[in-house]
C-alpha cells in the first residue's frame, strides 16, 4: 500500500498528464482549423499561456483547462 505522500504525488502526475493531453487536443484542433502555432508554454512576467496561434489577422492566446467533467471545467474558467 502506498503512503499518503506517494498517493498525492501519483494524483498530481495523473493530473499533469491529463493536462498535457488536453493541450495536445487543443493544439490539434487549432492546426485542423489552419492556425499556425507561434508559441507553446509562453512565459512572461505576468504568467504563462499554453498556446499562442495565428490565423490571418487573428492572434489567439489559448489557456487550456482540462478537467474530467464539464462542471469542473466550468468552475475552472469562471474563477
Amino acid at each position: 500500500m502506498k503512503s499518503a505522500p506517494d498517493q498525492g504525488r501519483d494524483k498530481k502526475q495523473r493530473a499533469r498528464g491529463f493536462g498535457r493531453l488536453g493541450e495536445w487536443a487543443a493544439l490539434a484542433l487549432l492546426l485542423c482549423k489552419r492556425y499556425r502555432v507561434l508559441a507553446r508554454n509562453f512565459s512572461a512576467p505576468g504568467g504563462e499561456i499554453d498556446i499562442v496561434a495565428r490565423k490571418g489577422d487573428t492572434i489567439a492566446f489559448v489557456e487550456v483547462k482540462a478537467r474530467p467533467h464539464v462542471e469542473a471545467a466550468r468552475t475552472a474558467i469562471s474563477t
